[in-house]
Protein backbone atom coordinates (compact mmCIF):
# COMPACT_ATOMS: atom_id res chain seq x y z
CA UNK A 1 0.00 0.00 0.00
CA UNK A 2 1.33 3.59 -0.98
CA UNK A 3 0.98 6.18 1.10
CA UNK A 4 -1.13 9.26 -0.25
CA UNK A 5 1.04 11.67 0.85
CA UNK A 6 4.27 10.29 -0.43
CA UNK A 7 5.71 12.50 -3.34
CA UNK A 8 5.06 11.45 -6.79
CA UNK A 9 6.63 12.98 -10.02
CA UNK A 10 3.61 12.48 -12.45
CA UNK A 11 5.05 15.34 -15.29
CA UNK A 12 8.73 15.83 -15.77
CA UNK A 13 10.15 19.23 -15.99
CA UNK A 14 10.46 19.87 -19.85
CA UNK A 15 14.17 20.57 -20.95
CA UNK A 16 14.59 24.45 -22.43
CA UNK A 17 15.82 23.26 -25.85
CA UNK A 18 12.53 21.11 -26.49
CA UNK A 19 10.29 24.96 -25.19
CA UNK A 20 12.36 26.65 -28.20
CA UNK A 21 11.91 24.27 -30.58
CA UNK A 22 8.35 24.47 -29.93
CA UNK A 23 8.55 27.79 -30.23
CA UNK A 24 10.11 28.16 -33.35
CA UNK A 25 7.96 25.45 -34.71
CA UNK A 26 4.90 27.31 -33.49
CA UNK A 27 5.80 31.27 -35.09
CA UNK A 28 6.79 29.05 -38.67
CA UNK A 29 3.52 27.97 -39.22
CA UNK A 30 2.03 31.12 -38.10
CA UNK A 31 4.08 32.81 -40.92
CA UNK A 32 3.66 30.22 -43.46
CA UNK A 33 -0.55 30.80 -43.19
CA UNK A 34 0.24 34.53 -43.86
CA UNK A 35 2.25 33.96 -46.25
CA UNK A 36 -0.47 31.12 -48.29
CA UNK A 37 -3.26 33.70 -47.07
CA UNK A 38 -1.73 36.26 -49.90
CA UNK A 39 -0.77 33.61 -52.06
CA UNK A 40 -4.30 32.90 -52.95
CA UNK A 41 -5.87 36.23 -52.17
CA UNK A 42 -3.36 37.27 -55.25
CA UNK A 43 -4.57 34.33 -57.58
CA UNK A 44 -8.25 35.19 -56.41
CA UNK A 45 -7.60 38.67 -57.98
CA UNK A 46 -5.66 37.47 -60.91
CA UNK A 47 -8.67 35.36 -61.23
CA UNK A 48 -11.24 37.84 -61.00
CA UNK A 49 -9.10 40.62 -63.26
CA UNK A 50 -9.05 38.03 -65.61
CA UNK A 51 -13.30 37.50 -65.85
CA UNK A 52 -13.48 40.90 -65.52
CA UNK A 53 -11.13 42.18 -68.67
CA UNK A 54 -9.60 40.06 -71.19
CA UNK A 55 -6.27 39.99 -71.27
CA UNK A 56 -4.65 42.32 -73.37
CA UNK A 57 -3.76 40.78 -76.54
CA UNK A 58 -0.22 42.34 -78.03
CA UNK A 59 0.10 40.17 -81.60
CA UNK A 60 -3.58 40.80 -81.77
CA UNK A 61 -3.54 44.39 -81.50
CA UNK A 62 -0.46 45.06 -83.35
CA UNK A 63 -1.65 42.70 -86.13
CA UNK A 64 -4.44 44.62 -86.54
CA UNK A 65 -2.84 47.76 -86.44
CA UNK A 66 -0.77 46.63 -89.31
CA UNK A 67 -3.87 45.40 -91.68
CA UNK A 68 -5.27 48.99 -90.71
CA UNK A 69 -1.92 50.57 -92.29
CA UNK A 70 -0.68 52.38 -89.58
CA UNK A 71 2.99 52.52 -88.89
CA UNK A 72 4.71 51.57 -85.91
CA UNK A 73 5.15 54.83 -84.07
CA UNK A 74 1.21 55.27 -84.59
CA UNK A 75 0.99 51.31 -83.61
CA UNK A 76 2.71 52.04 -80.30
CA UNK A 77 0.60 55.66 -79.40
CA UNK A 78 -2.54 53.94 -79.72
CA UNK A 79 -1.72 50.78 -77.98
CA UNK A 80 -0.61 52.54 -74.35
CA UNK A 81 -4.27 54.12 -75.31
CA UNK A 82 -5.62 51.12 -75.17
CA UNK A 83 -3.88 49.93 -72.22
CA UNK A 84 -4.66 52.79 -69.95
CA UNK A 85 -8.18 52.62 -70.39
CA UNK A 86 -8.81 48.92 -70.43
CA UNK A 87 -10.61 48.71 -73.64
CA UNK A 88 -11.85 45.07 -73.49
CA UNK A 89 -11.79 44.32 -77.16
CA UNK A 90 -9.37 46.92 -78.53
CA UNK A 91 -9.26 45.91 -81.87
CA UNK A 92 -12.84 47.58 -82.49
CA UNK A 93 -10.39 50.53 -83.14
CA UNK A 94 -9.83 49.37 -86.66
CA UNK A 95 -13.51 48.47 -87.58
CA UNK A 96 -15.85 51.16 -85.83
CA UNK A 97 -14.57 55.02 -86.50
CA UNK A 98 -17.26 55.35 -83.66
CA UNK A 99 -15.55 53.57 -81.16
CA UNK A 100 -12.14 54.95 -82.07
CA UNK A 101 -13.36 58.30 -81.79
CA UNK A 102 -15.08 58.17 -78.31
CA UNK A 103 -11.52 56.49 -77.10
CA UNK A 104 -9.51 59.15 -78.67
CA UNK A 105 -11.74 61.86 -77.44
CA UNK A 106 -11.77 60.38 -73.77
CA UNK A 107 -8.00 60.35 -74.01
CA UNK A 108 -7.91 63.99 -75.10
CA UNK A 109 -10.10 65.07 -71.94
CA UNK A 110 -7.77 62.95 -69.81
CA UNK A 111 -4.48 65.14 -71.53
CA UNK A 112 -6.37 68.18 -70.58
CA UNK A 113 -7.09 67.02 -67.15
CA UNK A 114 -3.46 66.11 -66.24
CA UNK A 115 -0.98 68.08 -64.77
CA UNK A 116 1.50 68.47 -67.32
CA UNK A 117 3.12 71.54 -69.27
CA UNK A 118 1.29 73.23 -72.09
CA UNK A 119 4.05 72.56 -74.15
CA UNK A 120 3.88 68.45 -73.80
CA UNK A 121 0.41 68.20 -73.18
CA UNK A 122 0.10 70.03 -77.14
CA UNK A 123 2.69 66.87 -77.97
CA UNK A 124 0.89 64.29 -77.07
CA UNK A 125 -2.39 65.39 -78.18
CA UNK A 126 -1.00 65.91 -81.52
CA UNK A 127 0.23 62.79 -81.20
CA UNK A 128 -2.85 61.27 -80.88
CA UNK A 129 -4.90 63.50 -83.24
CA UNK A 130 -2.03 62.31 -86.10
CA UNK A 131 -3.67 58.42 -84.98
CA UNK A 132 -6.82 59.52 -86.23
CA UNK A 133 -5.63 61.10 -88.95
CA UNK A 134 -3.90 58.07 -90.29
CA UNK A 135 -6.63 55.94 -89.94
CA UNK A 136 -8.79 58.42 -90.94
CA UNK A 137 -6.54 58.12 -94.58
CA UNK A 138 -6.54 54.33 -94.78
CA UNK A 139 -10.31 53.53 -93.59
CA UNK A 140 -11.61 54.15 -96.65
CA UNK A 141 -13.14 51.07 -96.88
CA UNK A 142 -15.63 51.48 -93.88
CA UNK A 143 -16.50 55.07 -95.11
CA UNK A 144 -20.44 55.14 -96.37
CA UNK A 145 -20.22 55.28 -100.09
CA UNK A 146 -23.44 56.70 -102.85
CA UNK A 147 -24.20 55.10 -105.49
CA UNK A 148 -27.57 56.46 -106.41
CA UNK A 149 -29.45 59.86 -105.13
CA UNK A 150 -32.28 57.50 -103.75
CA UNK A 151 -29.85 57.53 -100.75
CA UNK A 152 -29.67 60.92 -100.26
CA UNK A 153 -31.54 62.99 -96.97
CA UNK A 154 -33.96 65.43 -96.95
CA UNK A 155 -31.60 68.50 -95.53
CA UNK A 156 -28.80 67.61 -98.08
CA UNK A 157 -26.61 70.63 -98.83
CA UNK A 158 -26.74 70.37 -102.76
CA UNK A 159 -24.73 72.63 -105.22
CA UNK A 160 -26.13 73.28 -108.65
CA UNK A 161 -23.93 74.29 -110.91
CA UNK A 162 -24.91 75.57 -114.47
CA UNK A 163 -23.43 75.68 -117.86
CA UNK A 164 -21.79 78.50 -117.05
CA UNK A 165 -19.78 77.88 -114.07
CA UNK A 166 -22.09 79.90 -111.50
CA UNK A 167 -23.07 77.79 -108.12
CA UNK A 168 -26.23 77.92 -105.78
CA UNK A 169 -26.44 76.26 -102.94
CA UNK A 170 -29.70 74.51 -102.22
CA UNK A 171 -31.15 72.61 -99.47
CA UNK A 172 -32.81 69.36 -100.46
CA UNK A 173 -36.54 69.13 -99.38
CA UNK A 174 -37.73 66.30 -100.80
CA UNK A 175 -36.62 63.05 -102.10
CA UNK A 176 -39.51 61.46 -103.99
CA UNK A 177 -39.66 58.42 -106.13
CA UNK A 178 -39.81 60.83 -109.22
CA UNK A 179 -37.46 64.09 -108.51
CA UNK A 180 -35.24 65.32 -105.71
CA UNK A 181 -37.21 69.03 -104.67
CA UNK A 182 -34.71 71.15 -103.50
CA UNK A 183 -35.43 75.07 -102.47
CA UNK A 184 -35.34 77.21 -105.48
CA UNK A 185 -32.12 79.61 -105.90
CA UNK A 186 -32.68 83.11 -105.83
CA UNK A 187 -30.99 86.15 -107.61
CA UNK A 188 -29.52 89.21 -105.39
CA UNK A 189 -32.61 90.90 -105.40
CA UNK A 190 -34.53 88.14 -103.73
CA UNK A 191 -36.17 86.60 -107.35
CA UNK A 192 -36.61 82.92 -107.53
CA UNK A 193 -34.32 81.86 -110.84
CA UNK A 194 -36.19 80.63 -113.51
CA UNK A 195 -34.88 77.73 -115.60
CA UNK A 196 -36.11 76.13 -118.63
CA UNK A 197 -37.34 72.37 -118.09
CA UNK A 198 -34.36 70.52 -119.42
CA UNK A 199 -31.46 72.69 -118.85
CA UNK A 200 -28.73 70.76 -117.75
CA UNK A 201 -27.18 70.98 -114.05
CA UNK A 202 -24.21 69.48 -112.06
CA UNK A 203 -25.31 68.33 -108.40
CA UNK A 204 -22.15 68.15 -105.78
CA UNK A 205 -22.23 67.58 -102.42
CA UNK A 206 -20.52 65.70 -99.34
CA UNK A 207 -21.05 62.65 -97.22
CA UNK A 208 -20.50 62.63 -94.05
CA UNK A 209 -16.77 61.93 -93.98
CA UNK A 210 -16.09 65.32 -96.14
CA UNK A 211 -15.91 63.55 -99.44
CA UNK A 212 -17.38 65.23 -102.45
CA UNK A 213 -19.51 63.55 -104.47
CA UNK A 214 -21.25 64.74 -108.26
CA UNK A 215 -23.96 63.63 -110.41
CA UNK A 216 -25.49 64.95 -113.47
CA UNK A 217 -29.56 66.14 -113.47
CA UNK A 218 -31.59 68.70 -115.55
CA UNK A 219 -34.52 70.55 -114.36
CA UNK A 220 -37.93 68.88 -114.66
CA UNK A 221 -39.92 71.88 -113.41
CA UNK A 222 -41.13 74.32 -110.38
CA UNK A 223 -43.91 74.03 -107.74
CA UNK A 224 -45.13 76.89 -105.05
CA UNK A 225 -45.62 75.53 -101.75
CA UNK A 226 -46.49 77.61 -98.64
CA UNK A 227 -44.82 81.02 -100.44
CA UNK A 228 -41.73 79.30 -101.22
CA UNK A 229 -40.59 77.97 -104.59
CA UNK A 230 -39.21 74.38 -104.84
CA UNK A 231 -37.30 73.05 -108.00
CA UNK A 232 -38.07 70.08 -109.29
CA UNK A 233 -34.76 68.24 -110.78
CA UNK A 234 -33.87 64.12 -112.17
CA UNK A 235 -32.85 61.60 -110.07
CA UNK A 236 -29.48 59.55 -111.02
CA UNK A 237 -28.26 56.09 -110.39
CA UNK A 238 -24.31 57.71 -111.55
CA UNK A 239 -22.62 59.15 -108.60
CA UNK A 240 -18.89 59.44 -108.31
CA UNK A 241 -16.37 61.08 -106.16
CA UNK A 242 -15.27 64.15 -107.34
CA UNK A 243 -12.55 65.36 -104.99
CA UNK A 244 -11.01 62.51 -102.53
CA UNK A 245 -10.04 64.61 -100.27
CA UNK A 246 -6.71 63.12 -97.66
CA UNK A 247 -8.59 64.82 -95.01
CA UNK A 248 -12.49 64.89 -93.85
CA UNK A 249 -14.11 68.45 -93.81
CA UNK A 250 -16.94 70.03 -91.34
CA UNK A 251 -18.99 72.64 -91.49
CA UNK A 252 -17.88 76.14 -90.01
CA UNK A 253 -19.73 78.80 -91.09
CA UNK A 254 -17.85 81.18 -89.66
CA UNK A 255 -16.43 84.59 -90.34
CA UNK A 256 -12.74 86.00 -91.51
CA UNK A 257 -10.14 88.21 -92.17
CA UNK A 258 -8.13 87.60 -94.60
CA UNK A 259 -4.55 89.00 -96.28
CA UNK A 260 -2.86 88.45 -99.35
CA UNK A 261 1.03 87.38 -99.00
CA UNK A 262 3.97 88.05 -101.04
CA UNK A 263 7.00 86.87 -101.28
CA UNK A 264 9.77 89.35 -101.64
CA UNK A 265 13.58 88.69 -102.88
CA UNK A 266 16.79 90.63 -101.36
CA UNK A 267 20.23 90.29 -102.17
CA UNK A 268 21.42 88.52 -105.02
CA UNK A 269 22.94 85.79 -106.19
CA UNK A 270 23.91 82.76 -103.03
CA UNK A 271 23.05 85.65 -100.45
CA UNK A 272 19.50 85.89 -102.02
CA UNK A 273 17.03 85.58 -99.31
CA UNK A 274 13.27 85.63 -99.89
CA UNK A 275 10.61 86.39 -97.23
CA UNK A 276 6.95 86.41 -96.72
CA UNK A 277 4.93 89.85 -96.01
CA UNK A 278 1.61 90.03 -95.24
CA UNK A 279 -0.60 92.92 -96.96
CA UNK A 280 -2.34 93.89 -94.01
CA UNK A 281 -3.75 97.17 -95.43
CA UNK A 282 -5.26 94.97 -97.97
CA UNK A 283 -7.34 92.89 -95.38
CA UNK A 284 -10.46 91.68 -96.24
CA UNK A 285 -13.47 89.75 -94.64
CA UNK A 286 -15.04 86.42 -95.86
CA UNK A 287 -16.74 83.16 -94.82
CA UNK A 288 -14.94 79.96 -94.23
CA UNK A 289 -17.83 77.22 -94.67
CA UNK A 290 -15.65 73.85 -94.18
CA UNK A 291 -12.59 73.27 -92.48
CA UNK A 292 -10.01 70.24 -91.92
CA UNK A 293 -6.47 69.53 -91.12
CA UNK A 294 -5.50 70.38 -94.80
CA UNK A 295 -7.36 73.66 -95.36
CA UNK A 296 -10.72 75.13 -95.72
CA UNK A 297 -13.36 76.90 -98.32
CA UNK A 298 -13.18 80.53 -98.21
CA UNK A 299 -16.32 82.24 -99.45
CA UNK A 300 -15.72 86.15 -100.34
CA UNK A 301 -17.08 88.90 -102.94
CA UNK A 302 -13.39 89.73 -103.90
CA UNK A 303 -11.25 86.32 -103.78
CA UNK A 304 -7.44 86.28 -104.57
CA UNK A 305 -6.41 84.55 -107.92
CA UNK A 306 -5.28 80.62 -107.97
CA UNK A 307 -1.27 80.69 -106.79
CA UNK A 308 -1.96 83.44 -104.27
CA UNK A 309 -0.27 83.36 -100.69
CA UNK A 310 -2.67 83.88 -97.99
CA UNK A 311 -3.23 84.36 -94.63
CA UNK A 312 -6.56 83.71 -92.83
CA UNK A 313 -7.31 84.94 -88.91
CA UNK A 314 -10.90 83.50 -87.80
CA UNK A 315 -12.15 82.24 -84.18
CA UNK A 316 -13.11 78.96 -82.93
CA UNK A 317 -13.50 79.86 -79.55
CA UNK A 318 -14.27 83.68 -78.66
CA UNK A 319 -10.84 85.26 -77.74
CA UNK A 320 -8.74 83.01 -78.90
CA UNK A 321 -8.00 83.46 -82.75
CA UNK A 322 -6.61 81.06 -85.25
CA UNK A 323 -4.09 81.98 -88.05
CA UNK A 324 -2.98 80.05 -90.54
CA UNK A 325 -1.07 80.60 -94.30
CA UNK A 326 -1.81 78.85 -97.07
CA UNK A 327 -2.56 78.85 -101.01
CA UNK A 328 -4.94 78.84 -103.38
CA UNK A 329 -5.45 75.98 -105.25
CA UNK A 330 -8.04 76.84 -107.32
CA UNK A 331 -11.70 79.41 -107.21
CA UNK A 332 -15.51 78.79 -107.79
CA UNK A 333 -17.66 81.80 -108.94
CA UNK A 334 -21.29 81.80 -107.61
CA UNK A 335 -23.99 84.41 -107.31
CA UNK A 336 -22.72 84.73 -103.74
CA UNK A 337 -19.06 85.20 -104.27
CA UNK A 338 -16.23 83.31 -105.45
CA UNK A 339 -15.20 80.38 -103.11
CA UNK A 340 -11.54 79.77 -102.71
CA UNK A 341 -10.20 76.35 -101.80
CA UNK A 342 -7.27 77.16 -99.26
CA UNK A 343 -4.47 74.98 -98.48
CA UNK A 344 -3.04 75.28 -95.44
CA UNK A 345 0.90 75.74 -95.65
CA UNK A 346 1.64 76.71 -92.15
CA UNK A 347 -0.38 76.34 -88.64
CA UNK A 348 1.07 76.12 -85.09
CA UNK A 349 0.69 73.16 -83.59
CA UNK A 350 -1.39 73.75 -81.21
CA UNK A 351 -3.60 75.94 -83.22
CA UNK A 352 -3.77 72.51 -85.60
CA UNK A 353 -4.72 70.44 -82.22
CA UNK A 354 -7.87 72.77 -81.90
CA UNK A 355 -8.34 72.54 -85.52
CA UNK A 356 -8.57 68.93 -85.59
CA UNK A 357 -10.53 68.59 -82.23
CA UNK A 358 -13.25 70.45 -84.04
CA UNK A 359 -13.38 68.44 -87.23
CA UNK A 360 -13.60 64.92 -85.69
CA UNK A 361 -16.06 66.56 -82.95
CA UNK A 362 -13.87 66.32 -79.88
CA UNK A 363 -14.78 69.61 -78.83
CA UNK A 364 -18.28 71.30 -78.01
CA UNK A 365 -17.53 74.18 -80.65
Amino acid sequence: MIALQAAVDFFAEPEPFEMILVGVVFVALIVLGIIGSKVNTRRLDRRSSTTSSPRFSRYSFRRAARRAGLDRRHVRILERVARRQSLADPTRLFTSRHFLDRTIARAVRMLDAEGIGDAEREERKYELLSVRRALDQVQTGNLDRFERTGQLRSGTSLTLITDDKSQYDCPLLTNSDSFLAVEAPKTYAGETLVWDKGTPLKVTFRGDDGTLYGFRSSVLGYRKQRARHQLFIAHSDKIRSVQKRKSPRREFRRPAYFFPVRVVQSGSGRSAKRQAVVEANRRDLGNIEDISAGGCALRARTALKKGSLIKISFEMERGRPVTAFGKIRGTDRGFRGSLMHVMFTRVSRDQMNRILSYVYGYTDD
